[in-house]
């Protein structure tokens, strides 16, 4: 996984902080608005949570589900982690691992949250890329002379909802982070060990 541990936490959090929202408001948003709004319902929740220190973790991850559900395409992620993998695994394994690969990613973002301090955040506008991709760009600010890019790629899904499928703090992608820590693995050991380890480390990360 990420081996610098204070840039995995603070990308997950900002990640999380720009996906707060109700589902009914992001209906009929566009990529760049989905972004802004959901960003600005999201003050409330931390200050909520870090207020309840000794909240069953187990309560926090059910809650970050809920609000992530709407804006996260989780299976195109795996597909992309998984790359070549993906097409050698068998259906069963590929719903074993979005399910693996989505709970571990809900409770890193959990403990990022947790960990979350803020930091004011500007929007830029929307860029259309390649295949119908949109690319969201923020930056935020952590003093009066540094800011930090943060970068999500959307694309519609078959009910032309616009789903995040990445994120890039200063050039460091989610996706592409994961894909060099597990293909090593699914390579040589095969998709049922490295589905055995994400298991593991979420059923330890549980307790």
């Amino acid at each position: 996984m990420i081996k610098n541990k204070p840039i995995c936490q603070f990308l997950l959090s900002l990640l999380l902080s720009s996906l707060f929202g109700g589902a009914s408001a992001y209906a009929d948003l566009s990529p760049q608005e989905v972004v802004q709004k959901a960003t600005s319902d999201v003050t409330s929740l931390i200050i909520s949570n870090q207020a309840s220190p000794d909240k069953n973790p187990n309560q926090l991850s059910l809650e970050i589900e809920k609000v992530l559900s709407p804006y996260f395409d989780f299976e195109r992620m795996s597909r992309l982690v998984l790359g070549r993998n993906w097409k050698r695994a068998s259906l069963q394994q590929q719903h074993r691992f979005v399910a693996e690969f989505r709970n571990l990613l809900i409770r890193t973002y959990g403990t990022a949250l947790v960990n979350y301090e803020g930091g004011k955040i500007h929007h830029h506008p929307a860029k259309s890329q390649s295949k119908g991709r949109i690319l969201v760009t923020t930056d935020v600010l952590l003093s009066e002379n540094q800011k930090l890019p943060i970068r999500y790629a959307l694309k519609q899904n078959k009910s032309k909802k616009w789903k995040i499928y990445d994120v890039s703090i200063d050039g460091i992608s989610l996706i592409i982070t994961y894909r060099n820590s597990y293909s090593p693995i699914a390579n040589s050991s095969g998709i049922d060990t490295l589905i055995s380890k994400i298991a593991s480390s979420n059923s330890v990360s549980s307790r």
